[in-house]
């Protein structure tokens, strides 16, 4: 099936099975979401159902028709990305469309287009789409890629049916990295710190930085109630001297925002199924109890303590603020 390579994304696979149970496909989609989340996979993989050989809406993933979208040799089955050593896909490539598009399909009832992706393209590159979607020629579909929908021009959403593809789980970037690389094993922290991104996972897996970041953060979050007025002074004026980066001060936060929410989940008598990180299930539970509404708060000034630093706030000041406030409470 078409399904088996999608990971996540439930409404998208929804929707599309709709589609080819009521053979209702439209003519152009704007696929929209953080870069890593299954975009181009889900469009492999729409394609494949299209075209296959064993019957519309299955895509097998073994007839020939499949196999020639999987190594991008089908000639219905077009992706326009930016050409080599370019960042973003040229007005001249958009403009080269039409004379693709306005030829009937060479192998079978519809030609698919895959144009990967928008949020770079600039606004003369996109309102020469624009006229292309405005009557686009028959027997194609255009797929439109783009990591956040507010850079694309309003009429070409207008346009296009919206697809939103969210981001995955630490789970489901752990399952796409294992299908993709069976043979290598990641740490944990990249699946964690990805933000549902299995580019990002894969990113992070290889900076040896963040990995120590990662397991450095976890065991001071351990430390931190034990932590007197001195002790967080000394540990901030540590990280002045290790000159962190507002990055770092960022990443930490992050860190142990999900730390905090696991142990609301603990607290509201959730199932470790549930954490982020389910190996310290037993860790959280020898902690000082504090109620469900005292994390509550605590991740509600997390939250802000990020957008000051997200702002361009300074990272040793926000830090101290959160972290002395925690102590005189």
């Amino acid at each position: 099936m078409w399904t088996n390579r999608i990971v996540g994304q439930e409404y998208a696979v929804e929707l599309f099975e709709h589609v080819f149970q009521n053979d209702k496909l439209a003519q152009s989609y704007l696929f929209y979401g953080p870069e890593g989340v299954g975009k181009r996979t889900f469009a492999s993989s729409l394609a494949k159902a299209v075209f296959c050989r064993n019957g519309y809406g299955v895509g097998c993933g073994s007839c020939p028709a499949c196999l020639k979208v999987e190594h991008q040799a089908h000639a219905d089955f077009l992706m326009i990305q930016p050409l080599e050593g370019k960042q973003s896909i040229s007005i001249d490539q958009v403009r080269q469309l039409p004379s693709i598009l306005y030829r009937k399909p060479q192998e079978g009832q519809k030609r698919i287009v895959v144009i990967d992706s928008l949020d770079d393209m600039e606004v003369i590159a996109q309102n020469a789409l624009l006229k292309l979607l405005e009557e686009p020629p028959q027997d194609n579909v255009i797929i439109l890629l783009a990591r956040q929908i507010q850079q694309i021009l309003p009429t070409i959403q207008s346009r296009c049916q919206p697809v939103r593809f969210r981001p995955l789980t630490t789970k489901e970037v752990a399952t796409v990295l294992s299908r993709q690389f069976p043979e290598k094993r990641y740490p944990e922290a990249a699946f964690v710190l990805a933000r549902g991104s299995v580019s990002e996972a894969l990113n992070i897996a290889d900076n040896q930085q963040l990995m120590t970041l990662y397991l450095e953060a976890i065991e001071w979050f351990f430390q931190e109630e034990d932590w007197k007025d001195r002790d967080r002074t000394e540990w901030i004026s540590q990280q002045e001297k290790a000159n962190w980066s507002r990055d770092e001060f960022i990443l930490f936060w992050e860190i142990w925002q999900g730390l905090y929410r696991d142990r609301l989940i603990i607290a509201a008598g959730g199932q470790g199924g549930l954490l982020q990180h389910q190996n310290l299930e037993d860790r959280y539970r020898t902690m000082k109890m504090l109620s469900a509404s005292e994390m509550i708060r605590r991740l509600y000034e997390i939250d802000q303590g990020l957008l000051r630093l997200k702002k361009r706030g300074n990272g040793p000041m926000v830090t101290e603020a959160i972290l002395m406030k925690w102590r005189r409470e």
